[in-house]
């Protein structure tokens, strides 16, 4: 159901999943959370906007309607051609951080490092 209203979006404002979700249909975001302001999300942001949980638990700035407006405007007036350029990479960064694959690596990882060596 989501990913069929993100879909049809030119442009996306969320955080954390709302974020996620989004950039796995190709969606451009505008990341405004709990903790304020990280602004749109590009390639070559995206590490730095997942650190920050985009804008959930830190944040660049203050999130205000006016930042908020001139983003979402900037964002709409960037080209189709442009728009879905960003996309498809904003969607690879997500297939190679948080596909079934390389989370289910962590995971094993994870518990690999608590199981005490065999004597």
């Amino acid at each position: 159901m989501m990913s069929s209203l993100y879909s049809i979006s030119n442009c996306v404002v969320g955080t954390g999943r709302v974020a996620l979700e989004a950039m796995a249909c190709s969606r451009l975001v505008v990341s405004a959370g709990r903790h304020g302001f990280f602004g749109t999300l590009y390639p070559n942001n995206l590490q730095q906007a997942w650190y920050y949980y985009f804008g959930d638990h830190n944040s660049i700035q203050p999130c205000t309607s006016s930042l908020l407006a001139k983003n979402i405007k900037t964002v709409l007036s960037t080209s189709k051609r442009q728009r879905l350029i960003w996309g498809r990479q904003n969607r690879l960064f997500i297939k190679e951080n948080f596909g079934i694959e390389q989370v289910t690596k962590t995971l094993l990882n994870t518990y690999a490092s608590l199981i005490p060596p065999s004597p």
